[in-house]
């Protein structure tokens, strides 16, 4: 694979998203791999029953999304969960659960 960056430059963080640099490509740079796989968390007690269906639902947008930039990972992995986690936490909010 041919060098993308020259270190004889200094790079800030924002300057390899301007790049374009695809993450497994950035990651080989610095004598990394890159591998994308879910990550196991620390767990609640108590189930989510919503889990499971945005999980499904995550997993089957991947393929079809290119995670080389910001935005898209913000949107397609991140995004789903936040939406999701604001719309319990208002709920139990207003059902007095929380505070």
């Amino acid at each position: 694979m041919k060098k993308v960056l020259d270190f004889t430059k200094s790079y800030t963080f924002c300057n390899y998203f301007d790049m374009g640099i695809e993450a497994d490509v950035l990651a080989w740079e610095f004598g990394y791999g890159f591998d994308l796989r879910s990550l196991a968390l620390p767990q609640l007690a108590g189930p989510i029953e919503w889990l499971a269906n945005l999980e499904l639902r995550v997993s089957r947008i991947l393929s079809h999304v290119n995670l080389g930039n910001e935005q898209n990972r913000r949107e397609a992995l991140i995004a789903p969960y936040g939406r999701r986690y604001c719309g319990v936490q208002r709920c139990a909010v207003a059902n007095g659960i929380y505070g």
